[in-house]
């Protein structure tokens, strides 16, 4: 199976999944998010890897992160309530909020915050999950547990503040390399690790000296890169 994350591609992924003909989900059904429409998140069938909407859709992931790929015997709508129970965290003063843990830019740095208990019970009904996202071989996530496989219906996720900030300062760069693509500064045709590869010296320069008094604002510090004729 495919979980395509459909919000950074959303006038491409759904009508290849239309024109492939090929058995999809939404994983925001029965939710508020449910309403973004193709910009969603999607549980797709996939019975031959080397079909052509399977290459195009790995085209669209190295320009633009989107696919992971999941091993299981679970059936699909099994797999969209599993993967429903862990989209919203706890993250204090009564405030719940979305973990992209499905970005594959962000999949690793999720895992590595949820820790070695909740990543067991988020691996139960999969086999192997697979992610490239900021890498440019496959990463793969192998099921070790000796557990029966099991659906979660619901599950409660609760992060720390320095989980938050961990989860922000990870995505911050590619909020700005987005925001540099939007301002005409940064080519958003490139593939997408040659983008983030010539982006990433000098997001650190800008982190670790130039942008003091911005106060870490992913706008500021894209203003301050633009300014600084760092693109």
């Amino acid at each position: 199976m495919g979980l395509i994350d459909a919000a950074v591609c959303p006038p491409k992924a759904v009508p290849l999944l239309e024109r492939a003909g090929v058995p999809y989900l939404s994983v925001f059904a029965g939710l508020p998010e449910e309403e973004l429409g193709p910009a969603s998140l999607f549980l797709v069938s996939v019975s031959d890897t080397e079909a052509d909407w399977i290459a195009e859709l790995e085209r669209l992931d190295l320009q633009s992160p989107c696919l992971s790929l999941i091993w299981s015997q679970a059936e699909m709508d099994a797999i969209v309530m599993h993967l429903q129970a862990f989209l919203f965290a706890d993250i204090g003063d009564n405030m719940t909020a979305m973990v992209r843990f499905f970005n594959p830019r962000n999949t690793g740095a999720v895992f590595d915050i949820w820790g070695e208990q909740l990543c067991a019970m988020f691996m139960g009904p999969f086999e192997q999950w697979a992610y490239r996202g900021r890498n440019r071989e496959w990463q793969h996530i192998q099921n070790e547990s000796a557990i029966s496989p099991r659906i979660c219906r619901s599950v409660v996720v609760q992060l720390a503040q320095a989980d938050v900030d961990a989860l922000t300062a990870h995505t911050e760069p590619d909020q700005i390399l987005a925001s540099l693509i939007e301002g005409g500064n940064v080519d958003g045709e490139r593939p997408y690790l040659e983008r983030f590869d010539d982006f990433i010296p000098r997001y650190i320069r800008a982190v670790e000296g130039g942008h003091k008094g911005t106060g870490r604002s992913p706008a500021l510090l894209s203003a301050f890169l633009s300014v600084c004729g760092e693109f």
